[in-house]
């Protein structure tokens, strides 16, 4: 399983793209792996847990519904 560098837990799609781009800018080898909502962020993040693998950044929204 890869793992991302990056998880960004976000549900605007604007914002996210605007991410992306912005972090490819500066480092196109940087991966990025975007979330619609926190409980899909927990389902992946104990995927992640189970492998001990972990992300190296989790940016959350936090004004998500």
């Amino acid at each position: 399983m890869q793992v991302p560098d990056i998880v960004y837990v976000e549900d605007n799609e604007d914002f996210g793209c605007i991410m992306d781009n912005v972090v490819k800018e500066v480092n196109d080898k940087i991966n990025i792996f975007m979330l619609p909502n926190g409980k899909r962020a927990i389902e992946i993040l104990r995927t992640y847990a189970e492998v001990k693998q972990q992300p190296r950044l989790i940016l959350l929204d936090l004004n998500l519904p």
